[in-house]
C-alpha cells in the first residue's frame, strides 16, 4: 500500500467507529531482521484480543476484525518490502495498512478513534505541496509531501500546448530542442499575439490549478523551461507560488527526479515556518493567545479555535472532553470511557485546518509536552 497521506489521515478520522485499533510498530526495509516484523506484530495482535475483550467484543467479531492482519504476519513476501514502520487500522468494517518512513515505537490502542498522532509525525516539517509539469504535450498537476507523489486531476482544463497554440514553434522550445536559452524561447513567441495566446493559456491553466487545490496556501513549484515558468507565473494568481522552479524540460526527467528536485526547493520554506512558529509562540506565550494546559487545549481543539498544536512525540494524556460543559476531566490512566486527550485535540486540530507537529519533547519550548496558539 502507497505511504500515507493527509487525504488517507482525513478518511481514516472520518471512518472511526466506536471500536477502532491503532496498531503502530518498528520494521525493516530488508534481510533477516525484516521477518522481526512478523514476531511484533503477533504479540501486538494478541495485545489487541486482550483490549477487544475488555471492552466487551465478542469472539467471532474479534476473529473477523484481526483476520486480514494475521494474514499479514504469515505474509513473508510482505515483510521483506517494508520501510520504517507499519501503521495498521482496524474497525469492524475497515482494514487499512500503510508502510511509511517514521519508526515507530510499538503500540497497540483501541479506542472510539483512531490514533494518528504517530502517523501526523511524518508531516512535521514535510507538509504538502504541488508541483505543476509545464510538458509540451500533457500539464500534469501532481499532489506531494517529501516522501509522495501522485498525479491529481486537472478538471475542466486544457492540458496540450501544441493543441492549445497551434504553431510548432513553440511545442519545440517547450521539448528544449529549438536553439537554447532565452533567446530561442522568445523568437517564437516575438509577436504580440503569440505571447498573447501563451498568456492565456496559461492563465486557463492556473484557474483549473486553483479550482483543483482548493487551498491556495500550499506551495506550488513549477517544472519547466525557464522562459516559459516565467510567462506562467505573470500569466498565475495562485497566492504561494514559489519563486523558484524546476529547469528544464520535464518530459526528458523521470518523475521521482522531478519530486526530488521540487522537494528541494520546497524544504527550506517548511523548516522555517516551523521556525516561524516557534518563535511567534515565544512572543505571546504569557499571552490568552496560546496555552500549554490540556484543559484549554482539548477544548479549543473541539471548537476548531487552535491555528498551531505542537505536541512532544511519545506522550498520552487521558481523560474526558465534556461537550455541554466545553471542559476537561483528566485521569491517570486509560479506561473504556475515555480518551487520549493529545490525540482528541490533534485530530480536530487537523480537521479544522489547523497545523499539527509532533516533535521530540527537547524542541518544544516548555516544560509541558504541548503547546497551542488559538486563532482567537
Amino acid at each position: 500500500m502507497n505511504l500515507i497521506t493527509k487525504d488517507d489521515v482525513r478518511n481514516l478520522i472520518e471512518k472511526s467507529k466506536d471500536i477502532s485499533v491503532s496498531i503502530f510498530l518498528p520494521t525493516e526495509k530488508g534481510g533477516k531482521e525484516a521477518m522481526h516484523g512478523k514476531i511484533r506484530l503477533k504479540n501486538l495482535l494478541k495485545e489487541t484480543e486482550d483490549s477487544l475483550k475488555k471492552n466487551q467484543v465478542q469472539d467471532s467479531e474479534i476473529e473477523s476484525m484481526l483476520d486480514p492482519a494475521y494474514k499479514l504476519v504469515d505474509d513473508t513476501t510482505f515483510w521483506q518490502y517494508q520501510k520504517d514502520g507499519l501503521a495498521i487500522f482496524i474497525t469492524k468494517d475497515s482494514f487499512d495498512y500503510f508502510k511509511v518512513p517514521v519508526k515507530f515505537n510499538e503500540v497497540s490502542l483501541v479506542a472510539d478513534q483512531f490514533y494518528i498522532v504517530p502517523i501526523l509525525s511524518q508531516f512535521t516539517g514535510d507538509g504538502e505541496f504541488y508541483l505543476l509539469s509545464l510538458n509540451q504535450s500533457n500539464i500534469k498537476l501532481y499532489q506531494c509531501s517529501q516522501y509522495t507523489i501522485e498525479e491529481t486531476e486537472l478538471k475542466d482544463t486544457p492540458k496540450s500546448l501544441s493543441e492549445a497554440l497551434k504553431y510548432d514553434v513553440f511545442e519545440k522550445q517547450m521539448s528544449g530542442h529549438s536553439g537554447s536559452g532565452s533567446s530561442a524561447i522568445m523568437h517564437g513567441i516575438e509577436t504580440e499575439d503569440k505571447k498573447n495566446q501563451v498568456f492565456r493559456f496559461f492563465q486557463e491553466v492556473d484557474s483549473g490549478v486553483i479550482n483543483s487545490v482548493k487551498n491556495r496556501n500550499i506551495p506550488l513549484v513549477l517544472a519547466g523551461v525557464k522562459n516559459v515558468q516565467a510567462i506562467y507565473r505573470k500569466a498565475s494568481k495562485y497566492s504561494n507560488l514559489m519563486d523558484e522552479g524546476v529547469e528544464g524540460n520535464p518530459e526528458d526527467v523521470r518523475e521521482d527526479v522531478l519530486h526530488k528536485k521540487a522537494w528541494e526547493i520546497v524544504q527550506s520554506y517548511f523548516k522555517k515556518s516551523y521556525e516561524e512558529v516557534i518563535e511567534n509562540y515565544e512572543e505571546i506565550k504569557n499571552t490568552d493567545q496560546t496555552s500549554n494546559k490540556i484543559d484549554d487545549i482539548a477544548p479549543a481543539a473541539y471548537n476548531g479555535r487552535i491555528e498551531n498544536l505542537i505536541l512532544a512525540s511519545g506522550f498520552q494524556q487521558w481523560g474526558m472532553y465534556n461537550k455541554d460543559t466545553n471542559t476537561v476531566d483528566v485521569q491517570k490512566r486509560s479506561n473504556k470511557d475515555n480518551v487520549e486527550l493529545l490525540n482528541f485535540s490533534a485530530i480536530h486540530t487537523f480537521m479544522t485546518n489547523g497545523n499539527v507537529y509532533v516533535v521530540n519533547a527537547e524542541n518544544i519550548p516548555t516544560n509541558k509536552p504541548y503547546i497551542a496558539k488559538f486563532r482567537y
